[in-house]
């Protein structure tokens, strides 16, 4: 069974008197450990679908199923709470707070987990391990290179063990170098820890590390 469903999820837009179709009956299935590449130009729907994935969004029509149970909230609290236990994000502009270090960034998402602060430390500090970022964990964003804090975002996105992992255009302001590093990683995380990852890139280095790739066309999802 797979894991992660998506049935026909729509998104429409509202601007003034017109309305903007961002997403079309977009359907996807993945299973745990499963690597998924998403590609099309820019404003195609990739970053709508990846929203609407990642509970950020509610959907026009559609639903969505996780672990073979649908996933259906009635607000905006109810979809966070979700999205805090299930759900990591990697963004493209990886949102670090300047004026917090690589660790204090990384423990974010544990602030209303119920987790303690030491064992918090303990799950950064092996991620940092992991990512080849330990010694940069006092360091605040502005003192690291792009790979550095794509790492430490990664850690920020993994810190709860998510089932699934949602990243979008990781690569696109590192080099070619650094791109490679960061997508191997984003494998070995979906292979070690049987999650469930979804990269949306218009990157065709990203490509060969996929076991599925995904079009997105005009806000259509499709085989490529």
């Amino acid at each position: 069974m797979p894991f992660f469903v998506a049935e026909r999820l729509s998104k429409t837009f509202r601007r003034g008197r017109c309305e903007v179709v961002a997403l079309r009956d977009a359907s996807i299935e993945i299973s745990k450990g499963e690597f998924v590449c998403i590609t099309g130009r820019s404003g195609s729907g990739k970053t709508t679908f990846l929203n609407l994935a990642g509970f950020l969004d509610f959907p026009t029509s559609g639903r969505i199923l996780f672990d073979g149970e649908e996933a259906s909230f009635s607000s905006t609290d109810g979809m966070a709470v979700f999205r805090r236990r299930r759900v990591g994000f990697v963004f493209q502009r990886m949102f670090l707070q300047d004026h917090l270090t690589a660790m204090e960034n990384a423990l974010l998402p544990l602030r209303y987990s119920g987790v303690g602060r030491r064992e918090g430390e303990e799950r950064a500090a092996a991620l940092f391990e992991e990512l080849g970022v330990s010694d940069r964990a006092g360091f605040f964003p502005p003192e690291l290179s792009g790979g550095e804090r794509q790492r430490v975002a990664i850690a920020r996105a993994l810190i709860n063990s998510p089932s699934l992992l949602l990243a979008d255009e990781p690569t696109s302001e590192l080099d070619s170098a650094n791109s490679a590093a960061i997508v191997s990683l984003l494998r070995t995380v979906s292979r070690k820890n049987s999650a469930a990852v979804v990269v949306v890139t218009h990157d065709p280095s990203v490509l060969p590390f996929a076991d599925s790739v995904y079009s997105m066309n005009d806000g259509v999802l499709g085989i490529a």
